[in-house]
C-alpha cells in the first residue's frame, strides 16, 4: 500500500507531483501506526518516507537522520532492520550514492531475513550492481542471488530471469564467455517458456534481444550493429520507460552466435 502511494505519484507529470504533501500524509500514517503499536506498519511508513526524501526531494542529510533513528528504534528485530536497510540501499542507489547503497544493502543481506523474499533477492542483486559501480566485482553475490531465486518458491519466474541476466552480464564482463552463454541460454529458455506478454515481460524481452544481438556480434568479430547498446550490469534492475515494451518484436531475438556452434553442438542448434 505504501509503495503504491509514491509509485503512483512518480507516474504523474513532474508539474503535478506533490512530494511534500505526500510526505506529510506518510508521516501521519506513521504516527497512527505507532499509536496502535503497529511496528511493522510504522517501519514501512518510515521506508516510504526515505524514498521520498532521498529520491524525490533529495534531502540527503534529513534522510540520513531519519535512517539512523529508524534503525536504532528497530535494531532488535531482524525483519524490521532488513526492511529499513534494504529500502535505504535501493534508494541510495537510485540517487547515485553507490557507497552508501552498498553499505546498507550489505546490512540488509546480513540479517538473513527471507520473510520478504522478493525484497531479499533485490538486495542481493542491487548490492552486486553497487559493487560494480564502485569498480569492484562480487561474483559470489550474483551466485547467491541466482541460487536464491531458483530455490525460493515466492520468487516470480520473471525475477529468476532478471537474476540470470545480471549474472550473465557479469560473467561476460569478466571474459567468462562460455559460462556467460550458458547462463544466458537458460534465461532465454525461461523467458520464451514463460510468455505472458505483460509490460515487464516485453521490457525484459527487448533488453534480452539487444544483449543477444550484441553478444553474437562481438563473438563473431562482426562490425557494430546500429541501435544496439553495450550490456551493463544493473540494466535489468533500473527503471525503464513503459514504452521500452514497444521495442518487442518476434524477429529481434538471436540466441546462439556462430562462434558458439562447436560448443553447443548440432542438436542444440537445431532446437534453437
Amino acid at each position: 500500500m505504501l509503495d503504491g502511494l509514491w509509485a503512483s505519484e512518480q507516474k504523474k507529470p513532474a508539474a503535478e507531483q506533490q512530494w511534500v504533501l505526500l510526505l506529510d500524509r506518510v508521516r501521519e500514517f506513521a504516527s497512527r501506526a505507532a499509536a496502535m503499536g503497529g511496528q511493522l506498519l510504522w517501519t514501512f511508513c518510515r521506508r516510504a518516507e526515505l524514498v521520498i526524501q532521498i529520491v524525490h526531494l533529495q534531502h540527503f542529510a534529513e534522510a540520513e537522520v531519519l535512517l539512523n533513528e529508524t534503525l536504532a528504534a528497530v535494531h532488535e528485530d531482524p525483519a524490521l532492520v532488513f526492511i529499513t536497510a534494504q529500502g535505504a540501499g535501493v534508494w541510495w542507489a537510485d540517487a547515485g550514492r553507490w557507497k552508501l547503497a552498498s553499505q546498507y544493502l550489505a546490512r540488509a543481506i546480513d540479517t538473513r531475513c527471507h520473510r520478504f523474499s522478493p525484497m531479499y533477492l533485490r538486495a542481493l542483486l542491487w548490492r552486486a550492481w553497487a559493487e560494480s559501480m564502485l569498480g569492484r566485482s562480487d561474483p559470489d553475490a550474483l551466485n547467491s542471488a541466482v541460487t536464491f531465486a531458483r530455490d525460493d518458491a515466492a520468487i516470480s519466474e520473471l525475477d529468476v530471469i532478471v537474476a540470470l541476466c545480471e549474472q550473465a552480464i557479469s560473467l561476460w564482463n569478466q571474459n567468462e564467455r562460455n559460462l556467460a552463454f550458458a547462463v544466458w541460454e537458460e534465461a532465454v529458455e525461461r523467458l520464451l517458456s514463460h510468455s505472458e506478454h505483460s509490460v515487464q515481460w516485453l521490457q525484459i524481452y527487448a533488453l534480452i534481444a539487444n544483449n543477444s544481438t550484441f553478444f553474437g556480434v562481438v563473438a563473431k568479430g562482426s562490425a557494430a550493429t546500429p541501435n544496439v547498446f553495450t550490456p551493463e550490469q544493473g540494466m535489468f534492475l533500473r527503471r525503464w520507460p513503459d514504452d521500452l515494451s514497444s521495442k518487442y518484436s518476434v524477429s529481434t531475438m538471436w540466441m546462439l552466435p556462430r562462434s558458439e556452434e562447436r560448443r553447443v553442438g548440432k542438436e542444440c542448434r537445431s532446437r534453437w
